[in-house]
């Protein structure tokens, strides 16, 4: 694979690789599939922004530019919110997991793995919050590719729908990527199957999105990624929209915070990527296909400005009669958490809560401040 160095404003951390032999749907989670892959790491640093590979938990290289490379691993479609991830055991008549056993990643010893991780740090001696690019991505290597595919006429590379992205800090997710919203398989009634994208103008419906995770009894069971989840933009799905000078919908990776002139400070990062066997693209039909990643990561320095934190904490919510106080020109508002909208006193717009909803409200990013913190009401 021809290596790419991309510049852009701040930090740039780019990872290409190809997966080849692909992975298998929950059809196949008794069977071994061996994936050799070529990748390329690159980092091109910006306003005073560095970036290092740990290893043993050490920054030992600080540089604007690294290579990262991984040797083989096993590849299977895997489950969970980023922070825990596993893998399943086995499958019911309905072919759905009941039986799971904890992942292994690429940092971990032995021969085989289930899903890629690094550990990354980075450093600033300016204050800035770092997000994913805009400019990252998950693709396909080869979408006319499909002579090989005897369960229809798309090609297999598009097994990029089902792959995921976590960022992890101190054991704590910061990030969870879902890029490629508009990808969708689909099973008709006589057994083959197609595959649709919202290229060139197609519809293709939202989904909901979901993984396995513990519920209150310790239990391994299927959960659907909660609306708190988007509105805190810890789950992203297609482009961040983030960029220099601008936070998108990416939430904040890291927040570099020097606290001497001329110091440094530094932030450790785990970044893992699998695919995510709750996904419709995490089929046997699309078993054995190849990817493009791309990362990116973007700096940005802002302020926050305190009084309209305020102004959006002092809001308040009668139970009662269903109405708002303290709402402003220029706060946004939203009931999933994905689009907000803005509030318009003269003719309000707000939606009227029915009992169990929520909505949840706040100052967007401007120019020279970054977001306010969301305040949420629920409706009895």
């Amino acid at each position: 694979m021809n290596k790419k160095r991309i510049l852009i404003g701040s930090l740039c951390l780019i990872l290409l690789f190809s997966l080849i032999g692909g992975t298998y749907a929950w059809f196949y989670v008794n069977e071994e599939v061996t994936v050799s892959y070529g990748n390329s790491v690159f980092c091109e640093a910006g306003d005073s922004l560095e970036i290092s590979l740990l290893e043993n938990g050490v920054a030992n290289r600080w540089t604007s530019s690294i290579d990262y490379s991984a040797e083989q691993y096993s590849l299977v479609d895997i489950s969970g919110d980023g922070t825990k991830l596993y893998r399943p055991t086995e499958i019911d008549e309905e072919q759905q997991p009941v039986a799971f056993l904890e992942a292994s990643s690429t940092l971990e010893s032995g021969v085989n793995y289930d899903y890629i991780e690094m550990e990354l740090a980075f450093r600033s001696v300016t204050k800035m919050n770092v997000y994913l690019s805009e400019e990252s991505f998950i693709q396909p290597v080869n979408t006319d590719n499909y002579s090989s595919n005897i369960y229809g006429n798309f090609s297999r590379d598009y097994i990029a729908g089902a792959m995921r992205v976590a960022v992890i800090e101190d054991s704590q997710l910061k990030l969870l990527w879902a890029p490629n919203s508009k990808y969708q398989l689909i099973r008709n009634e006589n057994g083959s199957y197609q595959f649709k994208t919202g290229e060139n103008g197609d519809s293709v419906p939202e989904s909901a999105y979901y993984y396995y995770g513990e519920d209150e009894n310790g239990k391994l069971v299927q959960k659907e990624i909660p609306t708190e989840l988007y509105a805190k933009k810890t789950f992203v799905v297609d482009s961040t929209g983030a960029r220099k000078g601008h936070s998108g919908s990416s939430p904040v990776i890291v927040s570099l915070n020097p606290d001497t002139e001329g110091g440094y400070d530094q932030k450790n990062v785990k970044i893992r990527i699998w695919f995510e066997g709750t996904d419709r693209e995490a089929h046997q039909a699309l078993a054995g296909g190849n990817v493009n990643v791309k990362l990116k990561f973007v700096g940005v320095a802002k302020e926050t400005d305190v009084g309209r934190q305020a102004a959006v904490d002092a809001i308040t919510f009668n139970q009662t009669n269903g109405s708002f106080t303290g709402l402003a020109q220029g706060m946004v508002f939203s009931t999933d958490g994905r689009k907000w909208t803005e509030y318009t006193p003269d003719s309000p717009n707000l939606p009227k809560l029915e009992s169990g909803s929520s909505i949840y409200i706040k100052y967007p990013e401007s120019e020279l401040y970054f977001e306010t913190d969301y305040i949420t009401f629920t409706k009895n």
